[in-house]
C-alpha cells in the first residue's frame, strides 16, 4: 500500500446539518481524478494473467473497470485516499451508494474497508496499513441494483485489524486518523475468475447515525425503485418508481418546507418547478408502503 499522500485539491470536505444529522460529504467525483491517491489493483496473478481495475470519473460518480484472473486472492477495485486524516470517532456512520455491472453473474460479493493508523506503536508498514478487516463489511449485491448502505462502525465493532499476513494480534484502527477506503468485487470465490464488471460508486460520507432514508441521484432508480429526473431543471421535474406515490415534499436548502403535494397515488408524476427560486432543493418522495425517499435537483 501507498503512504498518504497529502494535497488539498481534488476531495471536497463539505460539513452540512440535515434533518438534526450532522455529514461530511467525501468527495463528488468531479474534476481530474488523482491516480496517485484513487486507483485499483493491477498486478500480474503468476498463473497467466492479471488482476486488473482501472477507475475513472463519469457521471459525477465514480466508477472502476474490474477484470479479476484470481479473485480469491482478494484484489480491490478501487484504493481511495482522503485528501487527509477523517476523524471518525464522533462521526463513526459511513454510508455509501454503489452498484455493480457484473457481465456473468446474477449476484456479487461487495466489500468495503476503512484503513489508516494503529493505534498501537507498531512499524511504520503496518500502521500505514491497518484496515477494518477483523469485521469485514461485506454485502451480495444483485447485478445492476442500486443501494444505499450504511454501518455504525463503533457499534459494529468494526474498528479491528488482523492485518494479514502480518503476524501480529487484532489491532485497533484508530478511528481519528481515517486515511481512506477500499472497495472489492467479485472476491474469494476461484470460479468467479476472468469475469470482468464496473462498481459505481455514487458517493461516501461519514455521519453522526445511521438514516432509514434513501437517496437517489441522477435520475437512477434506488433499490425501492424510485427516480427523480432531471437532476438540473428549469421547469418540470419527473418521478417514477415502482410502487404508487403518495406524496412529494420539497424543501430548501435550508430545510424549510416550499412544496407539498399529497393524495398523488401515481407511479410516474410530473411536478412544474417553474416557480421555485433559483437553487438546489431536496425532495421527499412517499410511496404506498410507506417507504420514503429523499432526493436532490437544482432549479436552474
Amino acid at each position: 500500500m501507498k503512504k498518504l499522500l497529502l494535497s488539498t485539491a481534488t476531495v471536497i470536505f463539505a460539513a452540512a446539518m440535515l434533518y438534526g444529522q450532522t455529514e461530511i460529504l467525501i468527495n463528488d467525483f468531479t474534476g481530474t481524478l488523482d491516480p496517485a491517491k484513487i486507483y485499483g489493483d493491477n498486478y500480474d496473478t503468476g498463473q497467466g494473467g492479471d488482476n486488473a481495475a482501472t477507475v475513472t470519473f463519469e457521471d459525477n460518480m465514480l466508477r472502476a473497470d474490474y477484470s479479476w484472473l484470481k479473485p480469491d486472492w482478494f484484489p480491490r477495485a478501487v484504493w481511495y485516499y482522503f485528501d487527509d486524516f477523517v476523524d471518525m470517532s464522533d462521526l463513526s456512520v459511513l454510508e455509501l451508494k454503489f452498484m455493480v455491472q457484473d457481465n456473468d453473474n446474477d449476484s456479487i460479493k461487495v466489500r468495503f474497508d476503512l484503513f489508516g493508523e494503529g493505534e498501537e506503536e507498531l512499524n511504520d508498514t503496518i500502521r500505514s496499513n491497518m484496515e477494518t478487516n477483523g469485521n469485514p463489511w461485506e454485502i451480495t449485491a444483485g447485478n445492476g441494483v442500486w443501494y444505499t448502505l450504511g454501518s455504525d462502525f463503533e457499534a459494529d465493532n468494526r474498528w479491528y485489524c488482523t492485518y494479514y499476513g502480518g503476524g501480529i494480534p487484532a489491532t485497533r484502527v484508530d478511528s481519528t486518523q481515517i486515511a481512506g477506503f477500499q472497495a472489492f468485487a467479485n472476491y474469494g470465490n476461484n470460479d468467479l475468475a476472468s469475469q470482468p464488471g464496473t462498481l459505481w460508486i455514487d458517493y461516501i460520507k461519514v455521519r453522526d447515525v445511521l438514516t432509514g432514508i434513501e437517496e437517489v441521484i441522477y435520475g437512477r432508480e434506488n433499490a425501492f425503485g424510485v427516480a427523480l429526473y432531471p437532476s438540473v431543471t428549469s421547469n418540470v421535474l419527473n418521478i417514477k418508481a415502482e410502487n404508487q406515490i403518495t406524496r412529494v415534499d420539497i424543501f430548501n436548502i435550508t430545510g424549510k418546507l416550499v412544496t407539498s403535494i399529497q393524495n398523488i397515488n401515481e407511479r410516474r408524476f410530473e411536478i412544474n418547478v417553474s416557480e421555485l427560486n433559483r437553487g438546489m432543493y431536496i425532495t421527499n418522495i412517499h410511496n404506498q408502503k410507506g417507504q420514503i425517499v429523499s432526493s436532490k435537483f437544482i432549479r436552474e
